[in-house]
């Protein structure tokens, strides 16, 4: 939520918080966090979806969790 991503860079602690759009990563980027945790990441869209999403937004780097392997 858009709270909770406000009380995230506020604090004084590390956080990746988790999106599942390219919205959502854009409004989580504005609060300057630039690592995400991309979930759920197979049901999203997976590798597809983050190769679609990264040209766009190169400066965020995602952490895919969710129906992901090493396959």
């Amino acid at each position: 939520s858009r709270a909770m991503a406000e009380a995230l860079a506020e604090a004084a602690l590390p956080a990746m918080p988790a999106c599942a759009t390219v919205s959502e990563a854009l409004e989580l980027a504005e609060h300057r966090f630039t690592l995400l945790k991309f979930f759920p990441a197979s049901a999203s869209g997976g590798l597809s979806w983050l190769k679609a999403a990264s040209a766009p937004i190169p400066h965020i780097r995602f952490c895919p969790t969710g129906g992901i392997d090493a396959g």
